[in-house]
């Protein structure tokens, strides 16, 4: 296929190549259309560089030797440098959403401009000393800035440079950062700038570009080194006019060049393939909590919660229980006192894990408790983890992204705009596809600044286009030029080609006032039918053809007239003969095309009662026209909502910069035709939005609308998952304080997930002596090494790519992860058990406590074995032992052979042990414990599939093809995780 080049080659240049064309008609592309848009918080927090590493560097360029004032390079001190931001509001960075339109800077850390570390114990020398060196910043806006922002933050840069030197020079221990630091690295326009200078500029520029990795480096690198050969090397009219030693000459050149080429591709494709991995991997569950009412806690658990004094000041926080008109709130909480206010929410955060594991134990069918679900993540990584679990299971995704404008947070290098906005929203969108069932809805909010890219990425996605709504905001943002903008816009793409209906909320009130004023007056009559009128042309928010249902028959049932002119002109006489008053007996008006339907059917109308006469023969008879439960209108593409989304969170007592307005959502919401359990994701969750507006509608019809909301930054914890606890527990609020304590049955679950800078920082490269000394001795070897393998060898050992070796006890697999909300590490436990769930896309129906035994054993002969080893071990009896060295825990539940075919169930069973260094041992309990305890044989068809981490000696039969029904856990994980992007 002939590659298609969007300007002509001329002699002084070549022709841009544009893209290969296969056919389409339309193909979109922009710059960086086969990257991944990665910007993420990592580029804020974390920057070290080795300064020793530097200075060899500088001395390269300048052809100086460098390290005369340091020790030789056999033995000479690393000298590490860190720059760490230490305060910052989380989701001021990165693809999130700023919390204001300000802009932030890099501020040197008054008070602690610096600080050391320890080497990290097993990193030899030096261990345990103070030999690296952390410079502290802060990350916010300045009230003292003036002029330009680049021009401020260069000033900035200046004055950090020196507090940072001045403090090395009052301690006596860094002379040798302060002797590297300051050591010149000059340009040509900054003759006298220091290594330290440009490492702050280095670090303050990361954070105004943009980061990708391609999908393919290599073989990207490796056309364009065709390309660039055959326009820049071997130009075939100057070939066509050479003698044979020119042409030999090309061709040498081209043989060298490419040989050095296809080695710096291959080392840069490594590099890149690697951050490639890193980025698609499924990342880990860091922690799980459930939050429900209490109205589905067994009562067992009542006293135990009303002990909890980090409970009670939640609820104090959040509902201000002792407010109640409850003797025992005000007291001691009381079982009684829970029993009396069932839509408290319980967070098993604020309990032990015991606690936690005995409550879930207790919950039947857990997972189908839940309402709705929390992710604290990148938006990109948890719609990985989720994409085995909800494929093809929701029924309307709903965003409001960045629009790609000064105020919306959205962080890019002015050159790439579009490009990195295309990048970033056409990686999430086509992920998202695959989540969506097969009348899937997708609503994106944007404006005009963006509109035509995310148009027409919907288009190469193969989104159907339902129509664009109009939301008129009836609030002009007035500009220094041109139109003032009163409207944003949301695109309606949807699998689903029936028409859109609103919501029949109006309806519906209208038809309860008509039930309403019968029910007071005991009878339809001329008193009803004048109430009703009165209010139906004063009530606000109906539309007028909601006002035209003025009429009440004798049996109660609301009408409107609609005429029954035709269309087009008749010219059959027949549609031409007036209909005759039933009062005054003469002839009523005829409508000037004539009737729409024939006298057979008037007459037939007029039989049933179905005509609306006027007082006399003078007005035109309409068609009755009844209004039903059932009846709807199309959603219009303008929806006119000027209310405010802030009055929502004040109400609530609860910040967020800006949000919609809930009554907006309701509006597109109540237009999703509802099912089973219909459910809603948002990944720009935000402030919760989305959750309030389907809590309300559920509260309002009774429905079973589900929520999944992904929000990464600060407002996780401090908006979106408090505003969901609220707006379960009551319907009405003011001024932070519920109104009528009007609550929901509820449970949802949170979520949080290692981030991909926790899996940056998590990785170890770890040297191996034999493997060094083979490669020292096989320089060819060595090269390929280096060229394509060390990172993937070296980096095995990380927690992050998943250490297998660990799984031995699935409580201790730990890993340092980011505190949320600020930039500490903090090494905790991963949630192994959550993960796999989510990875092999298990709906857990049960989930039992640990078990913990103390074994008996035994020798039996078997006839079977080798004459040597003749005895096998036998598991005698097994005692229940809180300190046993034998522990269990199942999980129940089953996953879907066929995505979103909820007949296609696979029953499966998950069991958790942690081994010993006895593997005979290990195996034996576990066929106790299995086959005998709990009775469960993998011959049997209880189970489909049963997952066991560890090897094991169970029986094993084949179940489907070459599946067997026993599977490693290891295995299974090992795929699931780097199985790459979905879809």
């Amino acid at each position: 296929m002939s590659r298609r080049y969007y300007a002509r080659e001329s002699d002084s240049r070549a022709a841009p190549y544009s893209v290969p064309y296969d056919g389409r008609e339309v193909y979109l592309h922009w710059a960086n259309k086969d990257q991944y848009y990665i910007k993420s918080s990592e580029y804020l927090s974390n920057y070290t560089f080795e300064l020793n590493a530097a200075i060899r560097q500088e001395a390269q360029k300048t052809k100086g030797a460098g390290l005369e004032a340091f020790a030789t390079l056999d033995d000479e001190q690393p000298l590490k440098v860190h720059f760490r931001i230490i305060d910052a509001s989380e989701g001021e960075h990165g693809n999130i959403k700023a919390a204001s339109d300000q802009k932030r800077f890099f501020l040197i850390h008054a008070d602690k401009p610096i600080d050391w570390l320890p080497r990290p114990a097993g990193e030899g020398w030096g261990e345990g000393e103070t030999y690296e060196l952390v410079i502290n910043f802060q990350y916010r806006t300045d009230a003292e800035k003036t002029g330009q922002d680049s021009k401020w933050q260069e000033k900035l840069l200046e004055q950090t440079e020196l507090a940072i030197l001045n403090a090395l020079k009052a301690d006596a221990s860094a002379s040798g950062f302060l002797q590297g630091l300051s050591r010149l690295a000059p340009t040509d326009s900054k003759a006298k700038r220091t290594l330290l200078g440009k490492y702050l500029y280095q670090y303050a520029a990361r954070n105004t570009m943009d980061y990708f990795i391609h999908k393919d480096l290599g073989g990207f690198m490796r056309r364009e080194l065709d390309f660039y050969i055959k326009n820049e090397i071997m130009r075939l009219d100057d070939i066509e006019n050479a003698d044979a030693p020119k042409v030999e000459q090309y061709l040498a050149q081209i043989r060298v060049l490419r040989r050095i080429a296809q080695q710096l591709i291959a080392f840069l494709a490594q590099l890149e393939d690697f951050q490639l991995k890193l980025w698609l991997k499924k990342k880990f569950v860091t922690e799980t909590h459930y939050c429900i009412t209490l109205d589905r806690v067994p009562e067992k658990f009542y006293a135990e919660i009303a002990a909890n004094d980090k409970q009670l000041d939640e609820w104090e926080k959040l509902f201000a229980i002792s407010e109640i008109n409850d003797s025992a709130a005000n007291q001691k909480c009381t079982s009684e006192f829970l029993k009396n206010n069932p839509f408290l929410l319980l967070d098993t955060a604020l309990f032990s894990n015991d606690f936690k594991q005995q409550l879930l134990a207790e919950l039947p069918d857990l997972d189908a408790q839940c309402d709705g679900v929390l992710i604290h993540s990148e938006n990109f990584q948890a719609l990985g983890l989720v994409q085995q679990k909800y494929r093809e299971q929701v029924k309307c995704v709903h965003i409001d992204p960045p629009y790609n404008t000064s105020t919306s947070g959205f962080l890019y290098k002015n050159e790439y705009q579009h490009s990195s906005w295309s990048s970033f929203m056409f990686q999430l969108i086509k992920i998202t596809r695959q989540l969506m069932d097969k009348k899937g809805i997708f609503q994106c909010h944007i404006d005009e600044n963006e509109y035509e890219q995310l148009f027409m990425i919907m288009e190469e996605l193969n989104l159907p286009n339902s129509g664009t709504v109009i939301w008129d905001k009836k609030n002009p943002m007035l500009g220094r030029k041109g139109v003032a903008t009163q409207h944003e816009y949301i695109l309606w793409r949807s699998f689903d080609t029936k028409p859109v209906y609103m919501k029949n909320r109006t309806v519906q009130i209208i038809l309860g006032k008509v039930k309403e004023l019968i029910n007071q007056n005991d009878a339809v009559n001329d008193e009803v039918r004048k109430l009703f009128q009165k209010w139906i042309s004063s009530f606000d928010g109906l539309t007028g053809g909601e006002r035209a249902y003025r009429f009440i028959e004798d049996d109660g049932r609301v009408y409107r007239g609609v005429a029954m002119g035709a269309p087009e002109q008749r010219k059959d006489p027949k549609f031409h003969i007036p209909l005759v008053h039933p009062i005054t007996k003469k002839e009523c008006p005829v409508p000037s095309n004539g009737w729409s339907r024939t006298p057979e059917t008037l007459q037939d109308l007029i039989e049933k009662n179905e005509i609306l006469w006027g007082t006399n023969h003078s007005t035109q008879p309409q068609k009755k026209v009844y209004l039903t439960s059932d009846s709807s209108r199309q959603l219009s593409s303008i929806i006119s909502d000027a209310k405010s989304g802030k009055v929502y969170l004040d109400n609530l007592g609860l910040f967020f910069p800006y949000c919609h307005p809930v009554s907006l959502y309701d509006v597109l919401f109540g237009s999703v035709e509802i099912e089973e359990r219909t459910r809603f994701l948002d990944y720009f969750a935000g402030s919760g939005t989305t959750g309030h507006a389907v809590l309300d509608l559920n509260r309002e019809d009774g429905g079973r609308r589900e929520y999944i909301l992904v929000e990464q930054g600060n407002p996780f914890d401090t908006v979106l998952k408090p505003r969901i606890q609220k707006v379960v527990y009551s319907k009405d609020w003011k001024e932070g304080k519920p109104v009528s304590r009007e609550g929901l049955s509820h449970c949802f679950k949170t979520l949080r997930l290692e981030s991909y800078e926790d899996t940056l920082n998590n990785l170890i490269l770890k040297s191996n002596s034999s493997r060094d000394t083979t490669l020292a001795n096989n320089a060819d070897l060595q090269r390929d090494y280096l060229l394509n393998y060390f990172l993937d060898v070296e980096t095995q050992a990380s927690q992050s790519l998943l250490n297998i070796a660990d799984f031995r006890d699935p409580t201790a697999y730990k890993m340092n992860i980011k505190k949320p909300g600020s930039e500490e590490q903090t090494l905790q436990a991963i949630d192994l058990i959550e993960t796999f769930n989510w990875l092999i896309g298990l709906w857990v129906q049960n989930m039992a406590t640990p078990h913990s035994f103390s074994a008996e054993f035994e020798r039996e002969h078997d006839a079977d074995l080798p004459k040597d080893q003749n005895t096998r071990l036998l598991c005698k009896r097994l005692k229940a032992d809180n300190n046993g060295d034998y522990w269990f825990r199942l999980i129940e539940g089953y996953t879907l052979k066929v995505p979103g075919d909820n007949t296609s169930k696979v029953a499966t069973l998950i069991v958790w042990r942690k081994q010993t260094d006895d593997a005979e041992k290990d195996n034996a309990v576990l066929q106790k414990f299995l086959l005998e305890k709990l009775q469960i044989s993998p011959r049997e068809h209880t189970y489909s599939v049963i997952y066991i981490n560890g090897s094991h000696t169970l029986p094993n039969p084949v179940v489907e093809g070459e599946q067997t029904r026993v599977r490693l856990i290891e295995e299974a994980f090992h795929h699931a995780m780097w199985s790459g992007e979905a879809g």
